[in-house]
């Protein structure tokens, strides 16, 4: 990971990703919830970065599901999102990143957001809102390279 010269959005944020300089994706699997983490800046790290800490993302999230049965907290720091582009960054998201992940490695993501999805909605007792955009988000993660 040292090798990658920038490795979130630019030069001036550059100290904020110097966790991800120290830290493999099996450390953020097990502190993904920490408070000291800035969720936020995970979208931003560069593509080959983001390739890297995905794995961290999912196995993180499906421990807390697994681990957790009332409260989530997980949920409601917004980890799920860094899966899932903006509408107005899915162009982006399609050109540099997607490109970096295998097929398998795609479909692998696809079927966590579905089962992600699909227990979130069972968890709230109703149908989650952006339906069709979560599922936009799914077709985008399994549509070919």
């Amino acid at each position: 990971m040292s090798r990658i010269r920038q490795l979130g959005c630019c030069e001036e944020h550059d100290s904020d990703f110097d966790w991800y300089r120290q830290h493999s994706w099996q450390e953020l699997e097990k502190e993904i919830g920490a408070p000291h983490f800035d969720r936020i800046e995970f979208f931003a790290l560069h593509p080959v970065a983001y390739h890297y800490f995905v794995p961290g993302i999912l196995l993180g999230t499906l421990e807390a599901i697994v681990t957790t049965k009332e409260s989530y907290s997980l949920v409601e720091e917004d980890w799920i999102p860094n899966l899932t582009p903006r509408k107005s960054h899915v162009e982006i998201f399609e050109q540099e990143y997607l490109p970096l992940f295998t097929a398998p490695q795609r479909d692998a993501v696809a079927s966590f957001l579905e089962f992600y999805y699909e227990w979130e909605e069972e968890r709230q007792g109703y149908a989650v809102k952006d339906d069709d955009y979560k599922r936009e988000l799914i077709q985008i993660w399994r549509a070919k390279t």
